[in-house]
């Protein structure tokens, strides 16, 4: 049925994992036409942007669906802190992401997201309290912990570990990604 916005939501997402952007926009719009107080079709076009590399446009579509529906699912907010991450506002990354996890403590990509917004602060100096690291840490080391076989979990304990200058267990994990992502 055409005129269901669902179905062109769900239409956007697949387009845009297939980095059909153009087509992934029309139907996340389309959906919106349909029924502009739909919060999941401002999700969706939200998750659209976030794929094609427009996380402030994304930003405000969050932030609109957020509106229209105050009980948000938890990834309104996990989509959230991600599109501030790639805007580099990685303090309202934090906070946001935190909140996510406060509400689904045992999504592996919410940690590791948070672990790379607060390795990110550091980088950035947007943060240099030496704690930023400890707590890019702990995040790393509990998204590890929910999923051994991901190698860029692995990859992240090291980067987070070659901040902290233990050079020798960075390495250890960085030859545990490659080894993780080497195909049998």
């Amino acid at each position: 049925d055409d005129s269901l916005p669902v179905g062109h939501s769900f239409l956007s997402m697949i387009y845009a994992q297939k980095q059909q952007y153009d087509q992934a926009l029309t139907e996340a719009a389309r959906a919106i036409t349909l029924d502009p107080n739909n919060a999941e079709s401002y999700r969706t076009q939200g998750y659209a942007l976030i794929v094609m590399g427009r996380p402030e446009d994304a930003l405000r579509m969050m932030e609109q669906a957020m509106r229209l529906n105050p009980r948000y699912p938890p990834l309104y907010l996990f989509q959230l802190g991600v599109a501030y991450h790639f805007t580099g506002r990685y303090t309202e990354a934090v906070a946001t992401l935190k909140q996510f996890l406060t509400r689904s403590p045992d999504h592996f990509p919410g940690h590791l997201a948070l672990a790379i917004c607060y390795l990110q602060q550091w980088v950035a100096q947007q943060n240099a309290d030496p704690h930023t690291l400890e707590q890019a840490l702990v995040a790393v080391q509990r998204a590890v912990a929910l999923n051994v076989s991901d190698p860029f979990g692995q990859a992240n304990l090291g980067r987070v570990l070659l901040w902290q200058k233990q050079y020798e267990q960075a390495l250890i994990q960085g030859e545990k990604a490659v080894a993780l992502d080497s195909p049998t």
